[in-house]
């Protein structure tokens, strides 16, 4: 699973407000999602969460959208107490798209080789400033209660979070038994456009690839995803309407 392509699922909740764009009318795109795991036992996906909750928009006229999910559970895949936001403003040239993801608890656990639980799990996205003189400024935050992973029944020292997470941060997991690699990413970032009239900024609270072997050596993939937030500004007033902005990462 490649966590900026998300899927699309019926238990995904989805909403979108669009609106036709006006030359010389700001228009922005936001998106918010809770958790999106996958475990896959011999190259076959045996649980798959799609991104939920979800909520999505794209249009010139400002909106806000929300959603809520109190549990999931299935094949192994966790999480609880999740709240999504989007919202967007345009009030006389200041512009401000701003989303948000909450997730109290989330975690991945196969019996007997791995179990990696989060808590307290947020992430927010924003692009604020002026249009259509530009000058917009992203900014993104993570915040992050805890973090603990075992596997084979042996916990992985794992070290303290720093607080607050940088951008990008990358958490040190230390040659174990059982895992063949492991990529485990914090407040992952990814800022795009020319930072004046069009600024674009994804984040994710948590990002977790795995690769690990039980004690037969079956290969196990463990994906997983926590509290992403994505916004977008387009200040441009030559420019037709694209709906291709960019989804949380």
């Amino acid at each position: 699973m490649k966590a900026i392509h998300y899927r699309l699922a019926i238990a995904t909740v989805l909403v979108v407000a669009s609106a036709s764009a006006v030359a010389g009318t700001p228009r922005a795109r936001s998106a918010a999602a809770g958790v999106d795991s996958t475990i896959t036992l011999l190259g076959t996906p045996v649980a798959d969460v799609a991104p939920m909750p979800y909520v999505s928009a794209h249009a010139s006229a400002g909106f806000s959208h929300n959603d809520a999910l109190p549990l999931v559970n299935t094949g192994g895949i966790s999480a609880g107490a999740l709240t999504v936001t989007t919202s967007w403003s345009n009030v006389g040239g200041a512009v401000n798209n701003t989303s948000t993801a909450q997730t109290d608890n989330a975690g991945v656990s196969v019996a007997g080789l791995v179990s990696l639980a989060l808590t307290d799990v947020d992430a927010s996205a924003s692009v604020a400033g002026g249009c259509p003189a530009g000058g917009l400024l992203d900014t993104g935050t993570t915040s992050i209660g805890s973090l603990t992973l075992s596997v084979l029944g042996l916990p992985v020292p794992l070290g303290a979070l720093p607080n607050p997470i940088p951008p990008n941060f990358n958490v040190t997991v230390p040659p174990t038994a059982g895992i063949a690699s492991a990529m485990i990413r914090l407040n992952e970032q990814l800022a795009s456009g020319d930072g004046a009239i069009v600024t674009s900024l994804d984040v994710n609270a948590a990002h977790v690839e795995l690769d690990l072997l039980d004690l037969l050596g079956q290969p196990t993939h463990v994906s997983l995803v926590v509290s992403s937030a994505s916004a977008k500004v387009d200040c441009r007033t030559d420019a037709i309407f694209d709906d291709g902005f960019n989804d949380p990462i």
